[in-house]
């Protein structure tokens, strides 16, 4: 096992790193080809004390020809991780684009004290081989 150098305040010590849990989405046993998260980011999004986990990728769930960019919710309370929800998007104007979301962040922008949550990534458009940046604000309330 290898083991990580960790200085914190002075201490210097030796600390092992540990996996705690590991979870997977996989589109494909559901019509897609694949799935990935480029983002990760922790932060409580709907205002009710718990941190959620947002996950920022793309997946090709429920269409295989094309990609879609993919912002998903998680749970994390310390015994497994659960989904609170997951959207997945895509723009056609002329060919099918492809997105990627390739960041995630959460923040009051406003300042509203809503959290928002931005995803910024890339759009590719098929037909034409050109690609745009692309950022999109969302607002999430859980039920």
């Amino acid at each position: 096992m290898r083991r990580c150098r960790r200085e914190i305040y002075g201490v210097d010590d030796y600390a092992a790193l540990t996996q705690e849990f590991q979870y997977n989405w996989d589109d494909s046993v559901t019509g897609g080809t694949h799935s990935a998260a480029n983002a990760i980011f922790a932060a409580n999004v709907d205002s009710d004390s718990a941190i959620e986990i947002l996950t920022g990728g793309e997946s090709t769930f429920p269409d295989p020809t094309g990609t879609k960019g993919q912002l998903t919710i998680l749970d994390w309370n310390n015994i497994a991780i659960t989904e609170e929800t997951r959207q997945s998007w895509v723009h056609h104007v002329g060919a099918p684009q492809a997105k990627f979301v390739r960041g995630v962040y959460a923040l009051d922008v406003e300042p509203d004290n809503v959290v928002e949550i931005l995803t910024g990534g890339e759009t590719f458009d098929n037909g034409s081989n050109y690609r745009v940046g692309q950022l999109r604000i969302w607002n999430w309330k859980s039920s």
